[in-house]
């Protein structure tokens, strides 16, 4: 790993806690977040991924792994919940030392609810949290990585905009905007914006971690998949799995093989709007007259 960095928005949140009086936990909620990255890192790094970089920001923070793209769901999946783990485990340690210690009970009971907080706020189902990279790898084999990562991101714009709304309601309930809301539902808004921009380039990360992955090994093994012919680009690139190189045959009505192509031949196709079948094979009929 290359280096740990704090977060603009992280930075930002620090600055609001000092302007309310509400810094004296923030040390140890740092460490908190580093612990629950770390999580991430150690899942990653044992499933033969490189880590780049860990960024803490808030709700969290962010892992840069290399290869990330090449895992199947269930590794994907895990990765996403290592964090989490983490962090539960560190609040389960919180609450033993408090019932071990009674005299440090306040010190105990606020690294269990920093960590609670950081393991349950990062299961919601929306990126850039850990929930939403849950669900985007359990998606992704039905919608596609692209249409999948566009999902959740769009679920991220709206919990971001919802606790930035709940940050300025604060202010007609108490008479004062909630600053740690306020920025980190910008926070959670932005980076859910950048994952939908990021969202058409999935797969061209795929196929240069293949590429990567090639060049590593040496070798790659070559799978083949039967289609029906006229299935769209994007839905047959849905179905493919990690860790080899795709040869796809069409087939007609009968079975008999009509064409075969490379993967790396579908790519133009992937993100147009799929057309029904009768009219693409039209055109291929017009076509070959």
């Amino acid at each position: 790993m290359r280096r740990v960095r704090l977060s603009p928005w992280l930075l930002a949140l620090a600055a609001a806690a000092l302007l309310l009086g509400e810094d004296a936990w923030l040390p140890a909620a740092l460490l908190c977040v580093l612990a629950h990255e770390w999580g991430h890192a150690l899942c990653a790094r044992a499933l033969g991924l490189g880590v780049e970089e860990i960024e803490i920001a808030p709700f969290g923070g962010v892992v840069y792994l290399r290869g990330l793209e090449q895992l199947r769901a269930g590794a994907a999946v895990g990765v996403a919940l290592a964090g989490p783990a983490m962090s539960l485990m560190l609040a389960a340690l919180a609450a033993a030392g408090a019932y071990a210690l009674p005299r440090f009970l306040p010190f105990f009971a606020r690294l269990m609810e920093i960590n609670l907080g950081l393991a349950l706020g990062n299961l919601l189902p929306a990126f850039p949290l850990d929930g939403g990279r849950v669900l985007c790898a359990l998606l992704r084999g039905k919608l596609g990585r692209a249409r999948a990562q566009r999902l959740v991101a769009g679920a991220g714009v709206a919990l971001g905009l919802l606790l930035a709304a709940l940050g300025l309601l604060a202010w007609r309930a108490v008479g004062r905007l909630n600053l740690t809301l306020l920025l980190s539902g910008g926070y959670v808004a932005a980076a859910a914006v950048r994952e939908m921009r990021a969202a058409p380039f999935t797969v061209l990360q795929v196929m240069a971690g293949r590429g990567e992955e090639l060049r590593r090994r040496r070798a790659l093994p070559v799978r083949a998949i039967a289609v029906r012919e006229g299935t769209p680009d994007a839905e047959i690139y849905a179905r493919l799995q990690p860790g080899a190189l795709y040869r796809v045959v069409y087939l007609d009505e009968d079975l008999r093989p009509v064409r075969a192509a490379w993967e790396t031949e579908l790519l133009g196709g992937v993100y147009k709007t799929p057309r029904p079948l009768g009219e693409a094979a039209a055109e291929r009929s017009g076509r070959g007259r």
